[in-house]
């Protein structure tokens, strides 16, 4: 297999700070963590709070925290986008020159959650929003008083969209005569083509 992670200087810098750590037992608890949450867009793995006490027991600057979670969620994002095993995985960490130990912990975690992490992503879906309903209502105003004989076409188009992780949301839309005429006519011309 080709090499899972690419050794940029940003990823070389969060492997010496994460080869540095001190307490590397609890490592492992920082990694479920991270794994528990990747799915999770919009939400954090740590607090600020949490991310002072990890500081703290890691003995490592804030700055680092950041780099250390940035490359634990990019090397666990690249096992599900790869869907590699965890044999792989850590024949890979080992390459990038990771420390035994800190290999153990991600293998070990990588075992026992894959399957779970890898089943969040699949229902997550890549799109921020899906078209879930559509309703319109055609409007045809025939006359007024002052003029007779006028069609004046309107329409209302209610899209339902919905995000993965957001309830319903309703976008309505309402065209005069000269816009349908526009969609209309360049629909025509899409299906003359054939597309």
């Amino acid at each position: 297999m080709a090499q899972l992670f690419d050794l940029t200087t940003k990823f070389k810098a969060s492997i010496k700070i994460m080869n540095e750590i001190d307490n590397k037992p609890k490592f492992h608890f920082f990694l479920l963590r991270i794994v528990r949450t990747l799915h999770q867009k919009n939400e954090a793995a740590f607090n600020e709070t949490e991310e002072q006490q990890l500081s703290a027991m890691f003995n490592v600057e804030s700055d680092d925290i950041h780099a250390l979670l940035e490359a634990c969620s990019f090397i666990f994002e690249q096992c599900v986008y790869y869907n590699v095993s965890s044999n792989v995985l850590a024949q890979q960490l080992e390459a990038s020159g990771i420390d035994p130990i800190l290999i153990k912990s991600f293998h070990k975690l990588w075992e026992d959650e894959k399957d779970r992490v890898v089943s969040n992503f699949r229902e997550r879906t890549l799109l921020p929003q899906t078209l879930e309903t559509i309703n319109w209502s055609l409007h045809l105003q025939m006359a007024q008083s002052n003029l007779s004989r006028t069609k004046t076409p309107n329409a209302i188009f209610e899209f339902g969209f919905r995000n993965w992780d957001n309830p319903k949301e309703v976008l309505v839309m309402f065209f005069i005569f000269f816009f349908l005429h526009s969609i209309l006519s360049s629909v025509k011309l899409e299906k003359r083509r054939g597309i």
